[in-house]
């Protein structure tokens, strides 16, 4: 197998590599931030429908404020 490499494929894949070592080390830096982001996204569009449900029969706000009480 390594007989049929040569430098630039030896390169290209030494790279590949590097990057993606660069890639997981930085999603390892900011993992708690990534965290929160996520759980926050998946609650607003989980609370979404609702909201909008209940903004047919009270102002919007009320409505936000309703829903994000019964959530917790």
């Amino acid at each position: 197998m390594w007989e049929h490499l040569n430098n630039a494929q030896l390169i290209r894949y030494l790279l590949l590599l590097t990057v993606g070592w660069a890639i997981v080390q930085t999603l390892a830096y900011f993992e708690t931030v990534l965290i929160v982001f996520i759980f926050a996204a998946i609650v607003a569009f989980l609370l979404n429908s609702p909201v909008k449900f209940v903004s047919h029969f009270l102002p919007g706000w009320v409505g936000v404020v309703l829903v994000f009480l019964l959530a917790l």
